[in-house]
């Protein structure tokens, strides 16, 4: 993992349960809440990922390299996302519905919360 290079992301509410993610090196996801607490992210590199809530405040994220995350709410609106790749993440909730999601790997994300409680 190469500290020097930073990557910086902006989730942007695009309308009604649809959200837009645009990376610093052009790359587009769309996010889209099906109305069934499950989300499928799907960004430009034809990289897949499907996120579902399980109902209790724990989330699983699959993408299509086979790699699998957890994402767990702390009940603070703090969440910690480890994946299997050894790639751990905190997701801090401002509380103003805005997060700034840093990793391990310094790549770091700062997205608007869209989960609709």
């Amino acid at each position: 993992m190469n500290k020097a290079q930073l990557s910086k992301y902006t989730l942007t509410d695009t309308g009604f349960r649809v959200a837009k993610l645009v990376d610093t090196d052009c790359r587009v996801a769309t996010l889209t809440d099906t109305g069934c607490r499950v989300a499928t992210l799907t960004d430009t590199g034809c990289r897949v990922a499907t996120l579902t809530d399980t109902g209790c405040r724990v989330a699983k994220l699959v993408d299509t390299d086979c790699r699998v995350g957890t994402l767990t709410d702390t009940g603070c609106r703090v969440a910690t996302l480890t994946d299997t790749g050894c790639r751990v993440a905190t997701l801090s909730d401002t509380g103003c519905r805005v997060a700034t999601l840093t990793d391990t790997g310094c790549r770091v994300a700062s997205h608007r919360d869209l989960i609709k409680e």
